[in-house]
């Protein structure tokens, strides 16, 4: 007895529609892979904008600031022996933000450039070090003359700085224009009072006026003292601020160039 084998005609419409859904649903997996590329294209770009507009301020205020303090320090070099200061630090460090900035701001749009995401990394570790080195130099050295704060804000070595400096009023400029600089901007006079001179400056008067026989009443140790130490805390808080700063974009820095290298 024959077996017979019957086959099934296939229908045409089966073999028609089954395919065209395999292409459809591959269609549908690119898409929504391309949309989620997109959206961590956008969200890259972003956060690097974000950086590039940190490290533009950041730049800008350790400029300003280095500036300001160097500015404001020309009288005080001339009777301290200012060898190391906070501001030295703090202008190299400011100045290389800024090719950061550029760096970061050419590409938070532009994928191909992500291979320049390494030289962000190299300037952000060479800022944050200066600053940190900075921060360690303010804090151990301040003017020279390693200025502490005791109970009556007096310190021997800065005394004698100005006691030199005082008698050799007369007989060099530079320490007069010091000395005239501080007793009028700090309205102080002498190094403990106005009796530290043999004749009273014209700086030590109000309005440059000494005919009016009214002089500043405060000496220009203690004075001096805390100006040291307050401008030395300044520049040292602002260091450690925009050293916590610089760590947070290298760390973004860092980890969009690790997920680049991995795609």
């Amino acid at each position: 007895m024959r077996s017979v084998i019957m086959l099934k005609k296939a229908n045409s419409a089966d073999s028609w529609v089954l395919p065209w859904y395999m292409k459809k649903r591959k269609r549908s997996i690119v898409i929504v892979e391309s949309q989620e590329q997109d959206k961590y294209d956008k969200a890259v770009s972003f956060i690097l904008c974000f950086a590039s507009v940190l490290l533009l301020a950041a730049g800008i205020t350790l400029i300003s600031l280095s500036i300001w303090s160097l500015v404001k320090k020309i009288p005080y070099q001339y009777l301290l022996d200012i060898k190391v200061d906070t501001a030295y630090f703090m202008l190299p460090a400011g100045l290389l933000l800024l090719p950061g900035f550029w760096v970061a701001a050419s590409i938070h749009n532009n994928s191909p450039q992500y291979k320049f995401l390494h030289l962000l990394v190299v300037l952000l570790l060479a800022s944050s070090s200066l600053l940190i080195i900075g921060s360690y130099f303010g804090i151990m050295y301040t003017g020279g003359a390693n200025v502490t704060l005791t109970s009556s804000l007096e310190n021997q070595e800065l005394r004698e700085v100005l006691t030199v400096t005082l008698y050799e009023y007369k007989r060099k400029s530079l320490y007069k224009y010091a000395w005239d600089t501080i007793q009028y901007k700090m309205e102080c006079c002498g190094i403990d009072n106005s009796t530290d001179w043999d004749i009273i400056p014209d700086s030590c008067c109000l309005n440059y006026d000494c005919n009016t026989n009214i002089t500043y009443g405060d000496g220009c140790l203690d004075t001096l003292s805390r100006d040291l130490v307050w401008h030395k805390n300044f520049l040292v808080s602002h260091c450690y601020m925009f050293s916590v700063v610089q760590l947070a974009v290298l760390i973004i820095a860092c980890s969009v160039y690790i997920c680049h290298r991995k795609k």
